[in-house]
């Protein structure tokens, strides 16, 4: 039995499938949709960007180190929660504040912490570079509180 090429007939109807509106409009839609989020992403963490590189630029004042911590931890948090949560905060509930709201540990420091702020007790090397490392640990926290949408 012979079967000529020439009589096969195709079963499919219409255009393929990859030539259909979704295909060609649904990749555009959802690259707009994924660049909208990227840039809603950026704006959301600009703010901590930017603070990320100020907390870095405070390793280059040693004698200031302190005050400029503690404006920086205020300033910072400022941008985060409302003004009337965080603007008078000071001392331990300040620290116990900062603590709450990330995994740092600021509230060991509290014995000390207006001293330093305040007053002229200076900071050992360590103490500046052990105060440093929390801050970053409470601006790791912030970040991933901002990429989790609260």
């Amino acid at each position: 039995m012979s079967f000529p090429l020439q009589q096969l007939k195709d079963i499919h109807l219409g255009p393929p499938p990859a030539e259909g509106w979704l295909a060609t409009y649904g990749a555009l839609m959802m690259a707009l949709l994924l660049v909208a989020l990227l840039i809603g992403l950026a704006y959301r963490l600009w703010p901590l960007v930017r603070a990320y590189h100020q907390l870095h630029h405070l390793t280059r004042q040693p004698t200031d180190f302190m005050p400029s911590l503690n404006l920086w931890l205020k300033s910072t948090a400022l941008l985060l929660w409302p003004r009337h949560e965080v603007a008078s905060l000071h001392g331990v509930a300040w620290l116990t504040f900062l603590d709450c709201s990330s995994r740092s540990h600021f509230l060991q420091y509290a014995k000390h912490w207006d001293d330093w702020t305040y007053g002229t007790a200076q900071l050992s090397k360590h103490e500046r570079q052990a105060l440093f490392v929390e801050s970053q640990r409470w601006l790791h926290g912030q970040i991933r509180r901002r990429l989790c949408l609260r």
